[in-house]
Formats: C-alpha cells, sequence, structure tokens
C-alpha cells in the first residue's frame, strides 16, 4: 500500500469516525475489517418517505492501490428477484444508478458520465451522495430520458419498489 493511499486511508477514517452521528441519523453504517483495512463494507436504511424506508442495502468498498488519483470502486450486494407470471425469477433494479450485477452508477465514481472522482473526494462525500441521489423518493427520474415522467408512472415504479423493498431488502436480508 503506498504511503499517500495510507495516509489518505486514515484521515478518511478519522473523518468517518468523526462523522458517525450524522451518519446513525441518515441510516448509514459502516465496518472495517482489521484484516482488510482497505475494504469498507457499508449498510444504508431506506430512508422515511422513500420506496426504500427501512430496508437494508449493503455495498462493499474497496480502495485501488493509487488512491486518491482514482476513486474507490464500490459494489451494490442487495440483490434479489421476484417471480412473473411465469413464475420466472426476474431480478429487481432497486434504483436506475443500482445494477443487478453490482456496479453504482455515480459519475463521482468515473462509472457514469458528468463531474468524475477528483483526489479532495472522501467516502464521506460518496456516501452522502448516494444517499441523496439514490435513495430519494422518485428513483424512475434518475434513468436518463425518465426525468420527466408523469406522477402516474413514478407511483407505478414505486409500488414495485415497495414490494421489492419489503421482500428483498428487508425479509430476505433478516433471512441471511
Amino acid at each position: 500500500m503506498s504511503s499517500r493511499k495510507v495516509k489518505n486511508f486514515f484521515n478518511e477514517i478519522k473523518e468517518l469516525k468523526n462523522s458517525i452521528d450524522i451518519f446513525k441519523q441518515s441510516g448509514i453504517y459502516y465496518y472495517i475489517d482489521d484484516e482488510q483495512i482497505d475494504k469498507i463494507y457499508i449498510m444504508f436504511i431506506g430512508p422515511i418517505d422513500t420506496p426504500y424506508e427501512k430496508g437494508f442495502y449493503f455495498f462493499e468498498l474497496n480502495y485501488p492501490d493509487n488512491y486518491p488519483m482514482t476513486p474507490p470502486t464500490m459494489k451494490y450486494c442487495t440483490q434479489g428477484c421476484l417471480s412473473n407470471k411465469s413464475k420466472k425469477p426476474v431480478p429487481i433494479r432497486f434504483n436506475p444508478n443500482l445494477y443487478t450485477n453490482g456496479k453504482v452508477c455515480l459519475s463521482m465514481l468515473n462509472t457514469w458520465k458528468g463531474p468524475g472522482w477528483v483526489p479532495t473526494n472522501t467516502i464521506c462525500n460518496i456516501l452522502i451522495a448516494i444517499q441523496a441521489l439514490v435513495f430519494n423518493e422518485e428513483p424512475l427520474r434518475n434513468e436518463p430520458g425518465f426525468e420527466s415522467s408523469p406522477k402516474i408512472d413514478i407511483d407505478n415504479y414505486n409500488q414495485i419498489l415497495d414490494f421489492s423493498n419489503f421482500k428483498i431488502s428487508l425479509c430476505d436480508q433478516l433471512d441471511k
């Protein structure tokens, strides 16, 4: 691990610990494994008044060797399926920014076009961005081309998410 990465990592751990009360109020929790300090496990509890309310959403964040010059990689881990009319399992995509293969699509992670990663960004910035941009009241609007969707489309999408949130991110996660 490079000395720059180590220095930034420990500064960010300090920032995370100093922000713990704010994160808890926002439903953001993390765990750093002493054996793999360049990996952080994150859990978001879905915010009230969103289709994610009280669901458990898990992520894995990894620091690359050349951090902070390149962003960390994130993997979205809360996955699950619902059955359609033909009883075939259909993977649920909880948000246009969260893919069923685990990809987290955000410009600040350099996984989407737009303002990209800058070395002054921190893990705290990423967590706050995910909470605000991904776990919102109208996630369908995150999909390019759907920003102006009528309210009925937003409500229909949210109904699917409400059920999926209960089934997959709450019940299934508690079973695991």
